[in-house]
């Protein structure tokens, strides 16, 4: 969207259609620069639930490691040859806006897990207010949406996940990976766990492990950023 809070409607021109982006940025060394990558996810299932979110997070892990390995990643992976130099990821920190698909228990109780099958270790999750802490993925999603737009001035339909895609792709920038998702079916999706009283608004959740790497818990405070 344009707009930090603007609506769906007002960015896509209808309801009933999903983008989910994330901006990831980790530190050059060499260049003593910051390298970003920006995935967009879409999605023709566009109720963004905790289970989706999952699913869009996993599907834009595993683009990323991709570009960027792991240090569980295969040997065989070569990567571009603009991230060879680079050293091969062990761990990430994650900031979020605070919407419910976010902040709830059940995201909270299993995100861990999704950066766990792409080789990561999730050390911290950061929540901030519903609409901040993600201005970096907002100006991509500028350049979305004027592909978007480029894409209707031009006769062509917005009408599903590939019609999105497609869009994209054709004004796609340098720095950008654009993919589509399938779901499923929604009867795989769990039943959320219960939620203590007041836990999903403790916005500072840090991941702990012991020496070997193994997941212990996560240790909850209010934010301090």
């Amino acid at each position: 969207p344009s707009a930090w809070r603007e609506t769906q409607t007002a960015a896509f021109g209808k309801k009933g259609l999903s983008l989910h982006g994330v901006t990831a940025m980790r530190w050059d060394p060499v260049h003593r620069d910051f390298v970003v990558l920006n995935v967009r996810v879409t999605c023709d299932d566009s109720e963004q639930t905790w289970f989706h979110t999952l699913a869009a997070l996993r599907t834009s892990l595993d683009k990323l490691t991709d570009v960027w390995p792991t240090t569980s990643s295969s040997s065989s992976a070569i990567p571009a040859a603009s991230a060879a130099a680079l050293p091969r990821l062990e761990e990430a920190t994650m900031q979020t806006d605070g919407a419910n698909n976010y902040d709830c228990t059940a995201f909270m109780s299993t995100v861990q897990d999704v950066f766990k099958a792409a080789g990561l270790r999730l050390k911290r999750h950061v929540i901030t207010e519903v609409g901040d802490g993600k201005n970096l993925c907002d100006q991509d999603f500028q350049g979305a949406q004027q592909d978007m737009n480029h894409a209707r001035a031009g006769g062509k339909d917005l009408l599903n996940a590939q019609n999105i895609l497609d869009a994209l792709e054709t004004g796609k920038a340098l720095g950008v990976i654009n993919v589509g998702m399938d779901l499923g079916t929604r009867a795989q999706e769990p039943k959320n766990p219960t939620a203590l009283k007041g836990i999903d608004s403790l916005y500072d959740r840090e991941y702990e492990y012991d020496a070997a790497g193994t997941y212990l818990g996560v240790r909850l405070s209010l934010i301090h950023i």
